[in-house]
């Protein structure tokens, strides 16, 4: 779910709890399936991963990932990925396009 510039991650076992995850879009650099290494790395299927690519520096300690400025999501299917990089990567056109004087 997209809530303010925000992407929340819901949990669809507890649904009456906040968000897993919330992660700011105003970071987002780039969205695109796993590579072959990502797959191997963090064991995600390249039909339904999504890697997620976010413009984090070192003093920013709200986002905190083991695996630096990249985050792995799972879809439930190839067409829930396909929608979600989708959605992320026109997030992403629109911010640039917003940003030119």
């Amino acid at each position: 779910m997209v809530k303010n510039k925000r992407l929340l991650i819901l949990s669809t076992f507890y649904k009456n709890k906040g968000p897993i995850y919330d992660i700011p879009l105003d970071l987002l650099t780039q969205v695109s399936k796993p590579t072959e290494e990502d797959q191997e790395y963090v064991c995600l299927n390249r039909q339904v991963g999504i890697v997620i690519q976010l413009n984090v520096d070192s003093n920013n300690t709200n986002i905190n990932t083991a695996l630096g400025n990249r985050i792995y999501i799972s879809a439930d299917t190839s067409i829930f990925a396909l929608h979600w990089i989708r959605a992320l990567t026109m997030f992403k056109a629109n911010k640039k396009v917003q940003n030119i004087p």
